[in-house]
């Protein structure tokens, strides 16, 4: 019998089967379910993303791009239990599919995990956790896939740490108004923030809190002579226009069908040095219509890495 639900995820709803399926594409998304007794099921079609199954908190098995299949866990337990399959990859051109979860008999279905709280983290590759378990610094496009590791990014760490319901929207290499070397100029975070595979407004979702980590690539590379600011003084005079205006809830958006978002592979990334710098200016941001949650402060503090003072001085968050 089928049981759970499909949580901290912007999907496609489909029917294959006479059954209900979710087709996803933004990172952090994951699955739960609660049942009664040893064993449960579930079935996926995805052969592009790493997926991590968890029973009751611990990592029983990982899915590296596993296709369709049909995954039974056995010899549980008795007692009441929790699965949660978490895609921990990210992808900026595909889709996949999750088939849903089942159980042998009915009568061990529970309800599914229910939160108090809910946060939305909007973001770029800080927020996606960009070959965050990757022991070097030169990776590969497959390398980064590989050591992409969403669930060990500070967004589902922090939900997890509040016991929140949670929604990761971001996408390596793009910013607030300029994405990482100026590349596909226009189609900048608030962009594909819109871009849901559903394309209708989610009215269920209603995030207590809202988390943006933007600038890192707006100010990551130099300026060229062929973009829109004439200097580094008007990208950031554009940033603080853009930043002066909140995000709008998704269920705040008419609705109109838009594509799934998706781009191509991208090159290097710019040194962190490079970037703090930059960015460390315009951290006094005030943004209408929420408080503002300092980061920390802008001063160097002693021993510490330029990846780590980046990821203190770079970007805002709004607290709603």
């Amino acid at each position: 019998m089928p049981c759970g639900n499909a949580r901290g995820v912007v999907t496609r709803e489909v029917v294959a089967n006479g059954h209900p399926v979710h087709e996803y594409q933004w990172p952090g998304v994951y699955f739960e379910a609660r049942f009664d007794g040893p064993a449960v099921s579930f079935s996926v079609d995805d052969d592009q993303n790493v997926l991590h199954v968890l029973v009751d908190g611990e990592l029983l098995l990982v899915l590296p791009r596993a296709g369709y299949r049909d995954v039974t866990l056995a010899d549980l337990g008795d007692g009441a239990h929790t699965i949660r399959v978490e895609k921990t990859s990210e992808t900026q051109g595909s889709t996949a599919r999750f088939l849903g979860f089942s159980v042998p008999d009915a009568g061990r279905r529970r309800a599914p995990p229910d939160y108090t709280r809910a946060i939305e983290f909007i973001g770029d590759s800080f927020t996606v956790g960009y070959g965050d378990t990757s022991t070097g610094t030169e990776c590969s496009g497959t390398q980064v896939r590989d050591t992409t590791n969403t669930s060990l990014a500070f967004g589902p760490l922090t939900a997890k740490h509040f016991a929140s319901d949670y929604r990761i929207l971001a996408s390596s290499g793009f910013g607030m108004v300029r994405n990482y070397a100026n590349k596909e100029p226009g189609t900048t975070m608030p962009v594909l923030y819109h871009r849901a595979l559903s394309g209708e407004p989610d009215a269920a979702w209603q995030p207590d809190a809202i988390v943006i980590w933007l600038g890192t690539n707006d100010f990551s590379t130099a300026v060229g002579e062929d973009e829109r600011w004439q200097d580094p003084a008007g990208l950031r005079d554009d940033y603080r226009a853009r930043g002066d205006r909140p995000a709008r809830r998704r269920a705040d958006v008419p609705g109109e069908p838009r594509p799934p978002f998706g781009r191509g592979s991208r090159g290097g990334r710019a040194p962190a040095h490079r970037v703090a710098g930059k960015v460390s200016g315009i951290r006094k941001l005030t943004v209408t219509g929420g408080s503002r949650v300092e980061s920390g402060p802008s001063s160097p503090v002693p021993g510490e890495s330029t990846r780590a003072a980046t990821r203190r001085r770079c970007g805002f968050f709004l607290m709603y």
